[in-house]
């Protein structure tokens, strides 16, 4: 029978190496927490090249464009926004800006989901 120090650190050891595999595993997890709990920002993390073109994403826009007046709504004009970023030649990405944590919450809340009707987004507090 294992004393209890030994049986201690066994569990600890074996949980370290838990928490390593984890990590070397989610290689975005460490800059996914400091950018979405100390800069209030989110990225999609979807490769430029598998990112719509600009006119794909101005198409979902249009059709939508109820829900974009609802997202500029909740704050007045040039802090809350959104714009196109080029990326890749014919590609672009799509960028959510809010001036609080607060209103990240209610864009997130507007849209519902992780992409705006199939156009993967990202979230930065400006």
């Amino acid at each position: 029978m294992l004393k209890k120090k030994h049986r201690i650190a066994i569990l600890f050891g074996v949980l370290l190496l838990l928490v390593t595999l984890w990590i070397f595993w989610h290689p975005y997890w460490w800059d996914d927490l400091f950018t979405n709990y100390v800069l209030d920002n989110r990225y999609h993390h979807v490769s430029c090249e598998q990112l719509p073109s600009e006119q794909e994403i101005q198409q979902v826009l249009k059709l939508h464009d109820d829900v974009i007046h609802r997202i500029e709504a909740i704050a007045p004009s040039g802090i809350v926004g959104y714009e196109i970023v080029p990326c890749a030649p014919g590609h672009a990405s799509l960028v959510f800006w809010y001036g609080s944590h607060q209103q990240r919450l209610m864009i997130e809340k507007i849209i519902g989901n992780d992409t705006f009707f199939g156009v993967p987004y990202s979230l930065e507090n400006r």
